[in-house]
């Protein structure tokens, strides 16, 4: 960990040539400050302000993650649906062909143990299904960025088990829609139903095109 890490993780103060080092953006670098240390994942450390800073480079830090893919989990509509950190996808469900390319179906399936230690390397979204089948996201709907800690095969499906790094508005990512590979129009399809897919798309690139927060460490 660099000296400037080192000092945040300290809960110094940091003179603006050193915020912009280590790519802190603040509305008054006179204003970095309440600095605090938020989790550990893979070593590195991570970080979040107080709200006077605009902490855009927090998907900068390296969370271990490839980002060339990353999974979309849709889940059941009911609240409850969120309330755990683990769910199951039923096994037809996996990687159906109407939601992942044959590329990827080919590369990932059969789920042996390398294939499982890979796949927790990719970001997730974990979303609910649309409260009505077809209709707009509920305006108070929410998605999880996610990590996933465990992907376990059972009789009745696979159990996913996550760590939340983050939430949003489902209706956010109507926006942008069609580059997260979820296709276009007025309505997204795959928040529809529920299912597990792998999209070929850096959700990390897409955010901040989007200029989104990737994670909020909160």
């Amino acid at each position: 960990m660099s000296n400037e890490l080192a000092n945040i993780a300290d809960g110094n103060l940091l003179s603006p040539e050193t915020a912009r080092r280590v790519n802190i953006q603040a509305k008054n670098y006179s204003e970095i400050q309440n600095i605090e240390k938020v989790g550990v994942i893979k070593n590195e450390y991570h970080y979040h302000a107080s709200d006077n800073i605009i902490d855009e480079s927090s998907d900068d830090i390296d969370l271990g993650f490839q980002y060339d893919k990353y999974h979309l989990f849709v889940i059941g509509s009911e609240p409850e649906a969120f309330s755990y950190n683990n769910f199951i996808i039923p096994i037809e469900k996996v990687l159906s062909v109407e939601d992942t390319s044959e590329v990827v179906r080919n590369k990932y399936l059969p789920m042996t143990e390398e294939v499982i230690s890979e796949l927790k390397g990719y970001v997730a979204i974990i979303a609910r299904e649309n409260a009505e089948y077809g209709e707009f996201a509920d305006s108070d709907q929410e998605v999880k960025i996610a990590k996933i800690e465990e992907i376990t095969i059972q009789n009745n499906g696979i159990r996913i088990k996550y760590k939340g790094l983050g939430k949003k508005k489902k209706s956010e990512l109507y926006r942008f829609s069609e580059e997260l590979g979820m296709g276009s129009g007025r309505r997204i399809p795959e928040f529809k139903y529920n299912h597990w897919a792998i999209k070929e798309v850096n959700l990390r690139d897409v955010f901040r095109k989007a200029k989104i927060q990737l994670f909020d460490f909160i």
